[in-house]
């Protein structure tokens, strides 16, 4: 399967949730906005809101479509982003089918 059938096939689906603990890099933002902008994850950024924004405004990145969690502490980061795939609200692991 190549990648564009790839990205076919999840554009197709619903679109999931997907937690992203400590988004606050510019390729990482620029992959997830990339995702939200072609239809395949609605982004959970868990991190430091600030940060996340300001280098988001600097690489001139797009989060529209992603929603933001204030979380400065990595390991704080990681916990609320397991809380939330124990909660269903974001998807803890990749759907088959």
């Amino acid at each position: 399967m190549t990648l564009e059938q790839i990205l076919e096939r999840a554009k197709q689906g619903n679109r999931k949730r997907i937690a992203v603990i400590g988004a606050e890099e510019a390729g990482v933002l620029t992959a997830v906005s990339q995702a939200a902008d072609q239809g395949i994850a609605i982004p959970v950024l868990i991190g430091n809101k600030e940060e996340i924004q300001t280098i988001a405004e600097e690489s001139k990145i797009s989060l529209k479509d992603c929603e933001i969690v204030h979380e400065a502490d990595v390991s704080q980061s990681a916990k609320r982003g397991v809380c939330m795939a124990a909660e269903g609200y974001v998807v803890a692991k990749p759907q088959s089918g």
